[in-house]
C-alpha cells in the first residue's frame, strides 16, 4: 500500500489467489500496519471459518503477530 493524500484503494489476495476489495479502518503512522474491513460475501471460491475475538484478553505488552507485506516481501 502507499501513503498517498487520497482516499486508498486495495486489495487483498487469499491463499487460492482470490482477490477482493478493502476498505481502511485505521493506519498506524508510527508502525506501518492497518486496519482493513471486507465483505466476507465477496469471498466466491475459498471455504474459511469465522474467529471470534477476544477484546477483554487483550492487554498491554501481549505479544502478537501482524501478517502482511514487509517492504515488499510476503510474510506468512
Amino acid at each position: 500500500m502507499l501513503a498517498m493524500t487520497g482516499p486508498v484503494v486495495a486489495e487483498a489476495m487469499f491463499v487460492n489467489r482470490e482477490e477482493i476489495p478493502v476498505y481502511p479502518l485505521y493506519r498506524d503512522p508510527v508502525h506501518d500496519f492497518g486496519f482493513f474491513r471486507y465483505d466476507p460475501g465477496a469471498i466466491k471460491f475459498l471455504k474459511y471459518d469465522e474467529i471470534q475475538l477476544a477484546p477483554e484478553a487483550a492487554s498491554v505488552g501481549l505479544e502478537i503477530w501482524v501478517v502482511g507485506n514487509d517492504n515488499g516481501k510476503n510474510v506468512p
